[in-house]
């Protein structure tokens, strides 16, 4: 897959081979990206939060986004997933989305992102498969950024108004003020159009988003 590729790809299932590889390619980068996957397959949870309908598996997916930046410890997982391992399992949706929930809180990273891709998208039918993981490809893209284009993020670029701004979003999820943390970024001389038009564009965006992950020293 090429960079270009990658920008136009219109399912997550379709992506995920490539990512793969490339991290096989890259061990240093394994415990970011094991974040990174972790938010992206909390954030699909999210998009489809009408099936998490049992509190465990809705209380899941908080704590898998608290795992993701060590804000959860392992004694709270284990509760949980062995609440959710004694759930009654009545029909196939449900015991689906059990086990995304189950992966979300005591898989890898890369096994969460993998299991979200392909259970969520077949959780009300195999018919929903390709506009769910249409919905998931963008998500992915906010997340890592484009591997095959990576960018260089200029320390200079840290300034006191951007780490505000970014420190702000994350906390907040506000990815409606992404457009100002652009501006804030251009002043500090940033002029990389894959920062500027990411954060300047419709998104969607999430937790992980590459930009503030590298604005905000997550991403190293």
């Amino acid at each position: 897959m090429t960079d270009r590729e990658w920008d136009d790809c219109p399912s997550s299932d379709h992506m995920f081979m490539p990512l793969h590889k490339w991290m096989l390619g890259a061990p240093s980068r394994h415990q970011t990206l094991d974040r990174k996957l972790r938010l992206f397959a909390v954030a699909c949870c999210r998009q489809r939060q009408e099936l998490f309908t049992d509190p465990h598996c809705a209380r899941a997916v908080e704590t898998a986004e608290r795992v993701a930046d060590g804000q959860s410890n392992s004694a709270e997982a284990k509760e949980l997933y062995n609440a959710i391992m004694n759930l009654p399992c009545d029909g196939a949706q449900a015991h689906v989305i059990h086990n995304v929930t189950l992966k979300l809180i005591g898989a890898s990273g890369l096994q969460a992102a993998m299991g979200v891709i392909m259970d969520l998208a077949v959780a009300t039918g195999w018919d929903d498969f390709h506009s769910i993981t249409a919905v998931q490809a963008p998500l992915l893209r906010c997340v890592v950024g484009n591997p095959f284009r990576p960018v260089a993020f200029d320390p200079r670029w840290r300034s006191t108004t951007a780490i505000s701004l970014g420190e702000a979003i994350y906390v907040d999820r506000a990815f409606e003020r992404l457009p100002i943390l652009a501006d804030a970024l251009q002043d500090a001389g940033c002029e990389h159009p894959d920062v500027l038009g990411h954060c300047r564009g419709g998104g969607p965006h999430v937790r992980g988003c590459w930009v503030i992950d590298l604005l905000l020293g997550k991403a190293q």
